[in-house]
């Protein structure tokens, strides 16, 4: 199973995101995900996020972001990990264009 999403959440309660290898915890935030079977790819766009191991809990990083600030893989095997990874999959058009859908505009553009 595979597949990716960029999303937009305003504040509020805490929602979640599980993939094959991650649960992620999103406080008012914009965010790129996706999903294959042995890792998960997240960007921290801009907001609060906990990226968590399904398979380790004590496997996790609280993070919060004001413009792409990391990418991260969530590794499965040998053991679960999080390991630094570059922009991918998105642009800014994307998540322009998902606040938009709800009538907002991402922290990073300018009014």
């Amino acid at each position: 199973m595979s597949g990716g999403l960029v999303a937009t959440f305003g504040k509020g309660p805490e929602r979640k995101i599980v993939t094959t290898s991650a649960t992620i915890g999103i406080r008012g935030t914009g965010c790129y995900v996706e999903s294959q079977l042995h890792r998960s790819y997240i960007c921290y766009c801009y907001g609060q996020f906990a990226f968590t191991s399904r398979d380790d809990q004590s496997v996790q990083e609280d993070f919060e972001a004001s413009y792409h600030d990391a990418g991260r893989f969530m590794l499965r095997w040998p053991r679960p990990r999080i390991v630094p990874a570059g922009g991918l999959g998105h642009d800014d058009d994307d998540l322009i264009l998902a606040e938009s859908l709800v009538g907002r505009k991402p922290p990073f553009v300018k009014t």
